[in-house]
């Protein structure tokens, strides 16, 4: 049944709902799903099953780049959680990247670059930043030739005092009724260059979806 998954209800087991999905799709919450419940069909979502156990389950997101979207970060977003709808806002957990550059290396990347995960609004970070400004980080694992794995945690705000402070969420500020997207800061110098067909860049996002009303 399209995006991947089996979705099967048993009807001679009462309000059964049985729901297999497959290793290469992951669960958004969005899925309609029909659910039999005596003699009448309705119409439901799994993020409306998972709610049932106490709202906000955790859920996940895996997105694997090719070579060319990698390449291409620096100007072209790819969504990584879809958006979870009207009066919904996603809440991150965690996140994690994987980067097989095992066939060859990028080049071009700024002595800034940054890699994140964001709300589609600038500077709307969900998760702490993979940043050249720190180590190198981003060069790192795009410029490596390895496979290495970067585990994100949620965005963190610092006062003045440098202390974690709240995050605040509205409707105008791009976080509700939004997806978060992976994204390249990679200054004025473009594109990224080098690589391989084979490269790979795996991202996998943990998360929750909060009802704003």
């Amino acid at each position: 049944m399209g995006n991947g998954f089996d979705l099967t209800v048993n009807p001679l087991s009462g309000n059964q709902l049985e729901v297999l999905a497959d290793d290469t799709n992951s669960l958004t919450g969005a899925e309609k799903v029909l659910v039999v419940q005596g003699s009448t069909v309705k119409e439901t979502t799994t993020q409306d099953i998972a709610d049932l156990g106490g709202g906000g389950s955790l859920l996940s997101a895996t997105v694997t780049l090719t070579n060319a979207q990698i390449k291409a970060l620096p100007t072209t977003a790819i969504e990584v959680v879809a958006n979870p709808g009207a009066t919904r806002f996603i809440v991150p957990i965690s996140a994690v990247l994987i980067a097989n550059t095992t066939a060859g290396a990028y080049t071009n990347i700024n002595a800034a670059a940054q890699l994140s995960i964001e709300y589609p609004l600038i500077n709307t970070k969900a998760f702490a930043l993979v940043d050249n400004n720190t180590f190198g980080q981003t060069s790192n694992l795009l410029d490596g030739g390895n496979i290495l794995v970067a585990m994100l945690s949620p965005f963190i705000n610092i006062n003045v005092d440098t202390e974690p402070c709240a995050i605040f969420v509205n409707n105008d500020i791009g976080i509700v009724d939004n997806p978060l997207n992976i994204v390249m800061n990679n200054s004025s110098d473009g594109n990224l260059t080098g690589g391989d067909a084979a490269n790979t860049l795996k991202v996998t996002v943990y998360y929750i979806v909060v009802d704003l009303v």
